[in-house]
C-alpha cells in the first residue's frame, strides 16, 4: 500500500478497528496490483472492494475504510472521484 500521509496512517492503524484496518490495506494492495496492469482507480476500485472484503464488513465499515483510504492513500484524489460515482 503506497501511503501518502503516514501520520493519519499510523493514527488508523493505531486506534482504527483491526478489522477495518487490515481491509484497507488489502484494498489498497488489490488495486495498486490491477492499476500496475493498466487499470484505473476507477476501473478496479468496486470489484477489488468486493474481493478484499474477506471478513464481511458491514456497508458502516466499508464506508469508514473508503474515508481512510481517500485521506491516506497516494491515489486518494482518483478513490474520491470514484466514490462520487457509485
Amino acid at each position: 500500500m503506497q501511503v501518502d500521509v503516514e501520520q493519519g496512517w499510523q493514527d488508523w492503524q493505531e486506534g482504527g478497528h483491526p478489522k477495518v484496518v487490515a481491509f484497507v490495506e488489502r484494498w489498497a494492495d488489490l488495486m495498486e496490483a490491477r492499476m500496475r496492469q493498466g487499470a484505473t482507480v476507477d476501473q478496479c476500485a468496486g470489484e477489488t472492494m468486493r474481493e478484499a472484503n474477506t471478513d464481511d464488513l458491514s456497508v458502516d465499515r466499508l464506508y469508514q475504510a473508503s474515508q481512510i483510504l481517500g485521506y491516506v492513500w497516494v491515489h486518494s484524489s482518483a478513490l474520491q472521484e470514484w466514490k462520487w460515482k457509485v
